[in-house]
């Protein structure tokens, strides 16, 4: 039986959430954790928190390669007409993997997935912290591993200048939104009350991430609104069509995140500064509105997810 079509969707939303939280926590370590605490890296807190960070790290990875894996048996099942044993045993996967744009990328985001995967395995079972030259690299190929992502969507399947305006703009949309939603588990694992770190650390982390997130949402905001022109033929069927009204259930959960984010950097981050016995329930509330934004997050990439399999006006006019 070939697969329905709400298996490739609720895979595709696996394989994206995924694939963020792993380039943005790669990030995260590089651009806020290591900069951040490595006046104090030594503290039990602080290698119990990167220890936390590098098997969630791990974890994305691995689910980021078996739903990636996954991804590529349906769509060649659907290609073929034919069931996921069938599309496997007769070839199909491996046509699709060797003999189109979709598996060619494929092919190197899964080169880029064993490089991160010796880097965090060895990290994790040497218990070691890593030195700044690998959170670097762990940072850039994560970052990669999500941009590549631009390549397997409709921006992917662009021709000529135009096309090339579609990806560039996906890979910054991609990257952006790793560095904000995909930072926010690895943030709320370094802020988290349970963990014994200082308000001042706290401070440092958030208003570190604060910087990152502000340029992340600056051009994640830019691109999204190119991305909209691009795929609703300027803007003509965002209210015609199913593409276009998610489109605009995609807008409504990102301007209520960034209701959140914006009380978290200008109302909850100062608080952390206060002494415990004025201000002690900051960072409680800070984690529950970080929370909170996470799910909104994730929900914007199950939009994502759906609409990867709809037709945007854009590309059924041209």
């Amino acid at each position: 039986m070939v697969p329905p079509v709400d298996y490739l969707i609720g895979t595709r939303i696996i394989h994206f959430a995924s694939s963020i939280i792993l380039g943005g926590g790669a990030i995260f370590g590089a651009a806020i954790a290591n900069p951040a605490l490595r006046p104090n890296s030594g503290l039990s807190s602080h290698v119990i928190a990167e220890k936390q960070l590098n098997w969630l790290l791990l974890a994305a990875l691995a689910v980021a390669i078996s739903s990636g894996f996954l991804w590529l048996c349906i769509l060649a099942a659907q290609l073929s007409q034919n069931s996921l044993s069938e599309a496997i045993g007769e070839g199909t996967v491996w046509s699709v993997l060797s003999d189109t744009q979709f598996g060619r990328v494929s092919e190197l985001r899964f080169v880029f997935g064993m490089i991160l995967a010796v880097i965090l395995i060895r990290a994790v079972i040497v218990q070691a912290r890593l030195s700044n030259p690998l959170f670097l690299v762990l940072a850039l190929i994560g970052a990669a591993f999500v941009a590549a992502l631009a390549w397997c969507g409709h921006a992917g399947a662009g021709l000529g200048f135009r096309g090339k305006m579609q990806v560039g703009n996906d890979v910054v949309h991609l990257v952006t939104s790793a560095m904000w939603v995909g930072g926010l588990i690895p943030l709320l694992l370094f802020i988290r009350p349970g963990l014994q770190v200082t308000f001042d650390e706290r401070l440092r982390l958030v208003r570190q991430f604060s910087h990152v997130a502000t340029l992340a949402v600056l051009l994640l905001a830019a691109t999204g609104v190119v991305n909209t022109w691009f795929m609703t033929n300027g803007f003509q069927g965002i209210f015609t069509t199913t593409y276009g009204n998610l489109i605009l259930v995609k807008i409504a959960l990102f301007v209520i995140m960034l209701g959140f984010a914006t009380a978290n950097r200008f109302w909850l981050t100062p608080r952390l500064s206060f002494s415990n016995t004025r201000k002690p329930n900051a960072p409680r509330v800070l984690c529950l509105f970080t929370t909170t934004e996470l799910v909104l997050g994730l929900s914007v990439i199950a939009v994502v997810g759906i609409l990867g399999q709809l037709e945007p006006a854009g590309h059924m006019h041209h």
